[in-house]
């Protein structure tokens, strides 16, 4: 417990410098823009690839299917329950959509594959990418109902456009490279493990200038947010991990480990863009990333706990 928790701690202190760096106007909104495109259409991809440009291994590749079938087995399993509870409970209309989306979906970007690397290194990495791709899959088409729920219904994105992003064509490429084994030069893979170095701590960067974005008082005035992160941080992570210890799912190998921090994880910065993009109420997704990310500073810790 005491290596992951150094390791998350040192991830949010660099949150925290560009927290304070983006309140302080030191990097203004157009140039927080101009890192996040950087980090997902660039560092974040070529990352990946190099990731992949290793000996073939068998067992990974049935642990990353087995990562990829867990998450997506998992989120359709919370995406039940949300779904189930909002429409038991006495929720807002206005709000409804959100919950469902927020107790569902995690940060498995900016977050989860920065954190996967630091602990676990390229492997770690490996299997968060394939859970990812389950979840962006699920995102860009249940999740925009989700978000539209009590709102005009807009045009899904479709699935080509969900897989035809940057992070799933490196993964695409990545495996090629692993099955074929071609033998990559070594400048191109000196260049991407410098590209790979620079993946955490940009993440890291990118996630605290988009909290300097928000209002600081305004993101702790609603309740609902508070509920939401106890559920989704505290809640769902113990019985996620009495259903693995009961089953065994993945016992012995990093897989486990993959989709608890997927659960524990705050809310993606997805909510709100997506909630931007279809004016379904964004300041509350703003708040629910706001707190649901401060949260995880400390159940992510006690998840790495669990899993010593």
């Amino acid at each position: 417990m005491l290596f992951v928790a150094k390791n998350v701690l040192i991830l949010f202190a660099m949150i925290f410098i560009a927290y304070f760096a983006g309140i302080r106007k030191i990097v203004t909104e157009n140039g927080i823009k101009d890192f996040s495109n950087f980090l997902v259409r660039v560092t974040m991809p070529l990352t990946i690839v190099h990731t992949l440009i290793k000996p073939y291994d068998a067992k990974l590749i049935a642990n990353g299917l087995k990562s990829f079938a867990g998450s997506f087995l998992m989120l359709c399993i919370m995406a039940g329950v949300a779904i189930f509870f909002v429409r038991k409970s006495k929720i807002p209309m206005n709000k409804q959509g959100l919950w469902m989306f927020v107790l569902t979906f995690s940060n498995n970007g900016f977050l989860g594959m920065p954190l996967m690397m630091a602990l676990y290194g390229s492997e770690g990495l490996f299997y968060m990418t394939l859970a990812n791709l389950a979840q962006n899959i699920l995102i860009f088409t249940l999740g925009l109902r989700m978000i539209n729920r009590g709102f005009r219904p807009v045009d899904n994105m479709g699935l080509k456009s969900v897989l035809l992003n940057n992070i799933n064509i490196a993964v695409v490429i990545g495996l090629f490279l692993f099955f074929s084994q071609i033998q990559v030069p070594e400048v191109i893979t000196g260049v991407l493990g410098y590209i790979a170095n620079m993946n955490t701590p940009l993440s890291m960067v990118v996630v605290g200038l988009s909290l300097s974005k928000y209002n600081v008082k305004d993101m702790f005035t609603d309740r609902d947010s508070y509920i939401l992160s106890a559920v989704r941080q505290l809640i769902y992570p113990l019985i996620a991990y009495f259903i693995l210890k009961v089953t065994g799912y993945g016992a012995g190998t990093l897989v486990p480990a993959i989709l608890l921090f997927t659960i524990v994880l705050p809310a993606p910065a997805l909510a709100s863009v997506l909630s931007e993009q279809c004016d379904t109420n964004p300041k509350f997704a703003a708040q629910c990333i706001f707190i649901t990310t401060l949260a995880s500073m400390l159940a992510v810790p006690l998840v790495g706990g669990l899993l010593v």
